[in-house]
């Protein structure tokens, strides 16, 4: 028997050098937190640079784990 675990994860874009990240969605939206890229040094804030966020699945298997996107979330 396969055991299954949800993301929800927030793909967000720094405004300077474009660089994409993924983060827990709790912290992109509720905390509404500030980050600073590592490829250019920006400090920008997570929730204003949103792109999307996505639903995984984590289903948990005899030799590892599958990863699949359930779906993309829409407010």
């Amino acid at each position: 028997m396969s055991e299954e675990a949800y993301l929800d994860v927030s793909i967000i874009r720094c405004p300077n050098c474009r660089k994409l990240y993924i983060d827990s969605s709790w912290y992109v939206i509720d905390m509404e937190s500030d980050i600073q890229c590592g490829e250019c040094g920006e400090v920008f804030n997570t929730r204003k640079n949103l792109l999307k966020r996505i639903l995984l699945k984590f289903t948990f298997i005899k030799n590892g784990v599958n990863v699949e996107i359930v779906r993309e979330i829409t407010d």
